[in-house]
């Protein structure tokens, strides 16, 4: 089948998901808009997800394979380096779409040719496809901005669709966030910087809440409390024009960051709650020991004991 312009790239990472990827892939070769291409990139998997895959004969499917596992990251930037379309979205493995998705984000874009990412309400389910609760994210791009300067961006990252246009502006993921998580997030937050954004009220997209979910399963990834309020401080500096240090990946700026994130928490809890207090004092020293405001605050806090 010929593809007609707009055509929409569609990535899907995908990780030993074997499980859930048939129901992931299918809601997308159902879609009521047909002209896509589906670039898959299977990272290392150990189970039969390729195999699965691979189970489907569709032109519009293209497959990749890491020979180890690279982590999220660095599959999404791949898997963005191949896109070709006129539009940019996401589907994750282990969740799906409505069938009128595409439909409905890209109306969303020709009635309001000035909206540069689009994304929708959502549903979760838990791994075995009990609803447990739909999304109710802000509409409007000016309510989404007024959040995006106090907490991190209210909208859920596979469900956008971005103009390629804005992508190709914006860039893939920090290198910062390897293996970390949260990437999603920044990302959103600096193509909200640039453009005009939405919410659809309709729900369209299925998130899936499992316990084998990277945001589920316990990390080890250090002072992971504090990468929401982080991600929205480098959002502040953005707009005031200052150094980005994810982009940069400045890690010393930004463990100077993390450590003054501590410092005010600790500084919060120091007259109620001393021990907890203490604990955030020592956060603070091991993100970033050379921070001086940190070492004079906690001097002055024994002094006053």
């Amino acid at each position: 089948m010929a593809l007609s312009k707009p055509l929409i790239s569609v990535i899907m990472p995908a990780y030993n998901a074997e499980v859930y990827i048939k129901e992931a892939i299918t809601s997308i070769l159902n879609q009521t808009y047909p002209h896509f291409e589906l670039l898959i990139c299977d990272d290392g998997s150990t189970d039969k997800t390729i195999e699965i895959i691979e189970d489907f004969k569709d032109p519009r499917i293209f497959l990749f394979k890491n020979e180890i596992n690279l982590g999220n990251l660095k599959t999404t930037n791949f898997l963005f380096s191949k896109c070709k379309g006129d539009f940019i979205t996401i589907q994750d493995a282990d969740d799906y779409s409505h069938l009128n998705r595409f439909e409905f984000l890209l109306n969303a874009f020709k009635e309001d040719p000035s909206l540069g990412m689009v994304g929708s309400n959502y549903s979760a389910i838990s791994f075995n496809g009990e609803e447990l609760f739909c999304g109710n994210l802000p509409l409007a791009n000016d309510e989404i901005s007024a959040i995006s300067n106090k907490e991190v961006i209210p909208m859920l990252y596979a469900s956008v669709m971005v103009k390629k246009s804005v992508f190709d502006a914006v860039k893939p993921f920090p290198v910062f966030f390897n293996r970390k998580g949260y990437a999603d997030f920044d990302w959103m937050s600096r193509i909200q910087e640039k453009t005009k954004v939405k919410n659809l009220k309709v729900v369209l997209y299925v998130y899936r809440k499992h316990p084998f979910s990277f945001t589920s399963k316990k990390s080890n990834v250090k002072f992971k409390d504090t990468y929401h309020e982080l991600i929205v401080q480098m959002h502040s500096r953005r707009l005031a024009s200052q150094e980005d240090c994810f982009e940069s990946n400045n890690l010393v700026q930004i463990r100077k960051m993390i450590s003054n994130i501590y410092l005010r928490r600790a500084i919060q809890k120091y007259w109620d709650k001393k021990e907890e207090a203490n604990v955030l004092f020592y956060k603070s020293f091991l993100a970033f020991p050379f921070n001086y405001k940190m070492i004079k605050t906690f001097l002055y806090t024994l002094r006053k004991r």
